[in-house]
């Protein structure tokens, strides 16, 4: 019996305190969940916007790198056809087979998951810059035939390079003439210029559209700002609820306790939603003033 009357004691002492727990933990369990849910998403759209602005970085530099690279092969081959300098033409086949600045950039647009419209601008342009290698290359073995050089001692390249048989039959000032003629007329300067255009084409379209991507991540940014604020101010509405709520249950039942002690009254009364701590108060008072007026 004395369990059973423990048990339901404590039942509706728990029952007296159940309102005021569960909005506190519920209010705590919120503010935990949007804390970590406003400042991660915040967090990973300020990363995102990072990633793309490094993105849109990079991919300028691989398309310039690319340009430059092209320009570089051309200004070697020039230099070799006019000067006959050994060191232009060692310094272009170190930049073809060593350096690889153009391999590299296509490698690169792989790994960042390049769209295939991006990468098909910049993949051709590295094909119309392979052509003009060919060009260049065709340049080189008829300066090297003229000065005999031996087969061995040319790079693998130029060594497997098959001039036509009119360029065989040409003399050694025509083959001169030939491989600088080559190098700057009008065909190989369109295949310049179109190396040119869709390098811009593929720098203006990336940059066109990572900056699109851009603004979308700053929208979601200042959503989790909006949202971060908009749930500062439901919390305050909810703390001044809860605090609402306890001087309900706490300070307007001690005002009532209060009150019947100074009136003497022989029992004291709260009423039914006032919080435990204070009804066993009241109890303990009670009992007191049963014990007194049996004695009396």
């Amino acid at each position: 019996a004395v369990h059973i009357q423990l048990h339901h004691q404590l039942t509706r002492m728990f029952k007296k305190f159940d309102h005021l727990t569960i909005y506190a933990l519920a209010l705590t369990l919120l503010s935990i969940i949007a804390v970590v849910y406003f400042n991660t998403g915040k967090a990973n759209a300020l990363n995102e916007e990072r990633r793309l602005m490094a993105q849109q970085t990079e991919a300028k530099e691989l398309a310039f790198t690319l340009s430059d690279a092209s320009d570089y092969l051309t200004m070697e081959a020039r230099r070799f056809a006019v000067t006959l300098n050994p060191v232009h033409l060692r310094n272009y086949w170190r930049e073809v087979n060593v350096v690889k600045r153009r391999e590299k950039v296509n490698k690169r647009l792989e790994e960042l998951d390049t769209r295939k419209e991006e990468f098909e601008m910049l993949n051709q342009a590295r094909n119309e810059s392979d052509a003009l290698v060919n060009t260049e290359t065709r340049a080189q073995r008829l300066i090297l035939e003229v000065y005999e050089v031996p087969e061995e001692q040319m790079e693998p390249q130029v060594r497997d390079y098959q001039l036509t048989q009119e360029d065989r039959e040409l003399d050694y000032n025509k083959k001169v003439n030939k491989a600088r003629e080559i190098l700057y007329d009008g065909q190989y300067e369109d295949n310049k210029q179109k190396i040119m255009r869709l390098v811009r084409n593929f720098e203006d379209t990336i940059q066109k559209r990572i900056s699109v991507d851009i603004e979308e991540t700053r929208d979601r940014v200042d959503r989790f700002g909006m949202l971060s604020s908009a749930w500062m101010v439901l919390l305050t509405l909810l703390i001044f609820l809860f605090v609402y709520n306890v001087i309900q249950r706490i300070g307007t039942p001690l005002k009532d306790f209060e009150a019947q002690l100074k009136n003497g009254t022989d029992k004291v009364e709260l009423s039914s939603d006032s919080m435990a701590v204070i009804q066993n108060i009241a109890n303990k008072v009670n009992e007191l003033l049963e014990r007194k007026k049996t004695k009396e």
